[in-house]
């Protein structure tokens, strides 16, 4: 959807690669589930098991940043579509996917959780890309961080890093 041509073909010789080398290293793949892949989606439970992936987020598209925003039209899924998605996901992972944290980011999460930073610098609330919070060459990233999250909130979403 947004990288190059090929990039799907990288990163399964790259899940190839790891499986060869060293299958204990824990991998997270993050899914931007959108209008253009809905359909696919499914599909990628049987990639998440063969390579024993660790981690699988998937996001509902939500335009953030350049050709998202560009392509918001084309990309856009509903809430409704991707409830039904995550739904039909969350009965296929349960048999499935035992060794895997799966978290399904609806858009209200997203905005939530990430900043858009420029390359300038400027970090701007993801909610609409457009509401700066500060800058990475003046500001601490402490500061930065406070002004959008709840710390604590945010940290115990992530508890499983520490296990």
């Amino acid at each position: 959807m947004s990288r190059y041509s090929g990039h799907y073909e990288k990163v399964i010789s790259l899940l190839k690669y790891n499986l060869q080398i060293n299958s204990s290293i824990n991998l997270k793949i993050n899914t931007m589930v959108s209008n253009i892949n809905k359909d696919d989606i499914i599909n990628l439970v049987d990639i998440i098991e063969r390579y024993k992936i660790s981690r699988w987020k998937l996001m509902q598209f939500f335009p953030i940043r350049h050709r998202a925003k560009i392509n918001k039209d084309q990309f856009y899924i509903s809430d409704k579509e991707y409830k039904m998605i995550t739904q039909q996901l969350k009965n296929i992972i349960n048999n499935r996917l035992e060794n895997c944290i799966v978290d399904f980011t609806n858009k209200e999460d997203l905005a939530k959780t990430y900043f858009v930073i420029d390359p300038n610098g400027d970090v701007n609330d993801s909610s609409n890309g457009n509401s700066k919070q500060g800058n990475l060459l003046i500001d601490e990233v402490e500061d930065i961080w406070g002004f959008k999250f709840n710390k604590k909130n945010h940290y115990n979403r992530y508890n499983w890093l520490s296990n």
